[in-house]
């Protein structure tokens, strides 16, 4: 399979399950053998995946409070780049909470979301404007000044594809807002094979700074901004993460130990370097 990013050739890294991890050998870019496998993106994001645990959230509806806080943080971190706010579109907005935040911080909010459940919580209890769907048949009928992509891009089968609809959707001077996991961190490497974002079919593509640049670089888009992602979680969807992902570490009863004693709801920082956001500006032609 040719690299989604520059279409060089590929090697094949490992197995996770029935998926096959390969990488490009011109840009390094790590994604799945999409070849001949059928991904079903609506089915993979059900009510399951948000209510399930395991790859998913126990309970979602429960990271209400940081995910408000941490769209509040990123309507810190545009205000360092963009003069005044203006529209923004919330990729895969699932309940609204980032959408929310931002929206408090002055932005007019707008988000599409494939899960309906979580749509339809956006819209009647945060009285968000959530359209449900696809972002591949997704018509605003209007333009948008910044396109958020919050842990998204690496779900699509196509992030090409889902960039070149993007950029048709924003103003002539527009951004795009992209937080994505970093498979060449140092966690990544500590844990290899068993880093816990290796989690396909809900993770496809897996970055890094430089092969998330060369993509955006593709499709006409300059860095102006990057950084660490300033991220915390429930006590509640660490202990998931750690039962089902990091069970096998040897200090994980421990750890799960110790999460029983803290409130499910309470934040706690999250102190990994394998999260990061870059900003990303339409360049004049």
């Amino acid at each position: 399979m040719e690299c989604a990013i520059c279409q060089h050739r590929t090697k094949r890294v490992f197995d996770i399950g029935t998926y096959r991890i390969i990488e490009c050998l011109n840009c390094n870019h790590r994604m799945v053998d999409t070849d001949g496998v059928a991904i079903d993106i609506k089915s993979i994001y059900s009510d399951d995946y948000f209510f399930g645990g395991r790859e998913g959230y126990p309970n979602y509806l429960e990271e209400g409070k940081v995910r408000v806080n941490k769209g509040r943080d990123y309507g810190k971190i545009l205000a360092r780049y963009i003069e005044s706010p203006g529209s923004v579109l919330d990729v895969g907005a699932a309940a609204g909470f980032i959408l929310k935040g931002l929206t408090e911080s002055g932005w007019e909010g707008y988000g599409v979301e494939l899960n309906e459940h979580m749509a339809h919580y956006a819209r009647n209890e945060l009285r968000l404007n959530v359209h449900t769907g696809a972002l591949e048949s997704f018509d605003p009928g209007r333009r948008f000044d910044v396109v958020c992509f919050i842990q998204v891009i690496g779900s699509f089968v196509n992030p090409k594809e889902a960039l070149e609809i993007t950029s048709r959707m924003l103003s002539e001077n527009g951004y795009i807002l992209i937080e994505t996991w970093n498979y060449r961190s140092w966690t990544a490497r500590l844990f290899g094979k068993r880093w816990h974002e290796y989690s396909p079919p809900i993770a496809l593509h897996w970055f890094s700074p430089r092969s998330l640049n060369d993509l955006m670089e593709k499709h006409g888009f300059g860095l102006i901004g990057f950084g660490r992602v300033p991220k915390k979680l429930t006590a509640g969807y660490a202990k998931s993460i750690i039962s089902h992902k990091l069970n096998w570490l040897p200090c994980a009863f421990l750890m799960q130990s110790l999460l029983d004693i803290i409130p499910k709801n309470l934040p706690i920082p999250y102190l990994a370097d394998d999260l990061f956001w870059g900003l990303y500006k339409r360049q004049s032609c």
